[in-house]
């Protein structure tokens, strides 16, 4: 599960949904059926959470083992 301060989301109620697309780049195999980068941070714009987007445009944010 990947760690999301509180503070970075701007509506608490994405959280579940910022996660299972978050979630698309924590992969160490990539398949057909995940999330680019590109429509991780599309879908986030969609939600407004600009904080994460930030974070993972400025590499703050940890995926992979």
């Amino acid at each position: 599960m990947i760690y999301i301060p509180t503070p970075w989301l701007i509506n608490p109620n994405n959280e579940d949904k910022v996660r299972e697309l978050l979630e698309n780049l924590n992969q160490d195999l990539i398949t057909d059926d995940l999330l680019t980068e590109t429509e991780v941070i599309s879908e986030l714009e969609k939600l407004g959470e600009t904080i994460i987007i930030e974070k993972l445009n400025n590499n703050e944010m940890a995926f992979g083992a």
